[in-house]
Parts: structure tokens; C-alpha cells; sequence
């Protein structure tokens, strides 16, 4: 099957939520490519790597078919690529949820535990919650500081880098990094799939990338 520039390719590995974002490919009137076969993930220059669930689980599921080194590639060959939730985590050297298992290894830092405080948070993290965008970027276009987006974790991108860092977001009084961005590489630790109106501008800026 020949691909267009409106084919966008979604990393299928048995640890993400996938009907959501097939709806809002699809509304941005984009054809959405479900797989997790290597030879067909290279026929694309834009991917999107969702997850949910642990990070050793869902690593042992990448390293399985084999994927680790190919999106490691997919990224350093400067092609796009867009990781939600614990699909942003597992970019990451390692978690604190599963410490004996490597990530795939993009960001050099770890992912930790949110510091809990139920007077203020509950926890895990799940709320509607801004994001204070600290860098520019064409993913964040047409999106401003009233807007929203829906979280859902308990652990954190502890990436220390400002240059990788493009927003943050308040967790019991802290700010945590909520969007890092690495070449064509960006990571989002909300869903924008289910983040309504604001998700899918998020979504659309980084088809049209």
C-alpha cells in the first residue's frame, strides 16, 4: 500500500488506548495506519506512540517486537514523533515504577513518582489541568493558557534540560514537565485524545507538522 502525507502510522504494541485516537486523527481528516510491523512503520515519517499502564510491562511488550532501536532511529533520522502519556514516559533512560528495566532512551533522565499530598492533589494525577508553555513550538499553535487537557498518572518526565522542556504543569504546588520536545520528537503526559476541543488543536498541530 502506497502512503500519502495524510497517512499518519500509530504504534500498536498492546499498551495504549487506541479507539480514541483513531476518532481524533480522523477528525482532523487524517487516515490513521494501526501497526506495530516494522517494515510498515518505515514507510512513515510521522508516528504516533501512545501508551497507558506500567512502564516495565509495556517495555518488555516494545522490546518483544523488537521496536526500541527503531524508534530510537525513527527519531535521530529527524522524522516525527508523537508520545502520549506513558508512550512520553517510556522515551525516557528509566522509571521508578519498573527500575530494573530500560527505556528507549531518547531523553537522558528518569521518570519519578509525583510527591502525593492528598490535602492538595489527589493521586494519582487526574484532573483537567493547563499548561504553561515555556518555549515556542508549532505543536502548541492556536493553543493559549485557558485551555485544558485531562491527566491521568502517577509518575512524572523528571527532565531537567530547558532546551527539552516547551510547558509545564502544577501538581501539588510544583511544576512538572507536561510537553518535552527532543528534534521532530515531542512527548505529552496528558491525553489530547481525550482532551476535547483543546486535544485536538494539540492533535492537528502535529499532523500538519
Amino acid at each position: 500500500m502506497k502512503t500519502n502525507k495524510k497517512d499518519i502510522a500509530i504504534i500498536d504494541y498492546g499498551c495504549s488506548n487506541i479507539k480514541s485516537i483513531i476518532s481524533s486523527i480522523e477528525f482532523n481528516n487524517y487516515r490513521p495506519i494501526l501497526t506495530n510491523d516494522i517494515n510498515e512503520l518505515k514507510k512513515y515519517k510521522k508516528i504516533i506512540f501512545p501508551g497507558v499502564g506500567n512502564f516495565g510491562f509495556a517495555m518488555k511488550k516494545i522490546n518483544k517486537i523488537k521496536l526500541k532501536n527503531f524508534i530510537k532511529n525513527h527519531v535521530e533520522q529527524n522524522n516525527y514523533l508523537l508520545g502520549i502519556c506513558l508512550g512520553m514516559q517510556l522515551l525516557l533512560k528509566k522509571s521508578e515504577e519498573s527500575p530494573k528495566i530500560n527505556g528507549i532512551e531518547i531523553f537522558d533522565n528518569n521518570v519519578k513518582k509525583l510527591e502525593s499530598n492528598k490535602k492538595n492533589e489527589s493521586f494519582p494525577h487526574i484532573s483537567w489541568k493547563r499548561i504553561h508553555a515555556k518555549s515556542k513550538s508549532d505543536i502548541l499553535s492556536n493553543l493559549n493558557e485557558k485551555d485544558v487537557f485531562y491527566f491521568t498518572h502517577s509518575f512524572f518526565c523528571n527532565v531537567t534540560n530547558k532546551k527539552n522542556i516547551l510547558a509545564f504543569t502544577k501538581y501539588n504546588n510544583k511544576l512538572f514537565p507536561s510537553i518535552i520536545n527532543y528534534k521532530k520528537c515531542f512527548g505529552v503526559q496528558f491525553h489530547p485524545e481525550k482532551s476535547k476541543s483543546a486535544g485536538l488543536k494539540l492533535i492537528k498541530n502535529f499532523l500538519e507538522m
